[in-house]
This record gives structure tokens, C-alpha cells and sequence, in this order.
């Protein structure tokens, strides 16, 4: 049994979560899993300019996004995030291929989760619950990142 199906309101539901991904295919069946795993408040953005837009105009309560959007590498999109006002500790968690370089990096930039691709269920609704659960486990301020069902210091 999955958390969902044991509490089916395990999120906090006023949770907004941004989704980020320049592939269009790629959002909408994210966008899918968010919903089935509870999610109702999702913004969506394609380019870097409409990350901007949704985040300079939209309380958020999660970040999930690629690792990279256009000409915006990943720790670009992150440092951007993370240097506008209010948004410091905005939970971020990346969603791409997995690389130990990538990792390396995602870490380094203070990405708090890392799901690799294909997305998994199980994996998703974890970091769902940790960020945005009704009672969230864990801070945009952990030296943690956890990645698709793992965590590393």
C-alpha cells in the first residue's frame, strides 16, 4: 500500500508545485502523476521566461523541474530561484537523467531531491510527501539530497 492510498490527503492542500519542462509530452504526463498522487494546485512552465513569470507572480510551495531549460543550464535555473526574494528556500527538486556529475552538481547548487528518469510512482509521491506532506519532514535547508528514493549527505 502507498502512502496515498493510506491517507489519500497525505499533501497539504493549498500546495502549489511548479512543473518545469521544455518537453511538452514529458509535462503533461508529469503533470498526470502529480494529479494522481494528489496534487491539484500545478503551474506549468515550458521556457525560462515563464519560470520567471509563474515564480516572481505565484506563492509555491515545491519547485520540480529539468536540469536544464533552453539556454538555462541547471545550476543557472537553480542560483536564479534561489537569489529572488522569498524564493530562498523554495524546496527544488530536479528531474533528468541520472549522472554522477549531474548529481554531483544538483548537489552542489542546493537541489533538495533528484528523480531520475523514467519517472516511478513510488519515488515521486516520497519526495511529494517529504516537501509538501501534511506534516514535511524535511527543509529546502537540509544538507541532504534525495535522490528517487535514496538520500546522500
Amino acid at each position: 500500500m502507498t502512502m496515498n492510498e493510506a491517507n489519500p490527503s497525505f499533501l497539504r492542500r493549498d500546495a502549489r508545485v511548479l512543473l518545469v519542462d521544455a518537453d511538452a509530452k514529458t509535462r503533461v504526463a508529469t503533470h498526470h502523476l502529480l494529479r494522481a498522487l494528489g496534487c491539484r494546485r500545478i503551474e506549468e512552465a515550458s521556457t525560462s521566461s515563464e519560470l520567471l513569470d509563474v515564480v516572481t507572480s505565484t506563492h509555491l510551495e515545491l519547485l520540480i523541474s529539468t536540469w536544464g531549460l533552453g539556454g538555462l543550464g541547471g545550476a543557472d535555473l537553480v542560483w536564479l530561484v534561489r537569489h529572488l526574494p522569498g524564493l530562498e528556500r523554495l524546496p527544488v527538486i530536479i528531474c533528468d537523467d541520472v549522472t554522477p556529475a549531474v548529481i554531483r552538481e544538483a548537489a552542489e547548487v542546493g537541489v533538495n531531491g533528484f528523480l531520475p528518469r523514467p519517472l516511478a510512482h513510488a519515488p515521486v509521491e516520497e519526495l511529494l510527501h517529504l516537501f509538501i506532506g501534511a506534516r514535511s519532514r524535511a527543509s529546502s535547508e537540509s544538507s541532504n539530497l534525495y535522490v528517487g528514493g535514496n538520500h546522500a549527505s
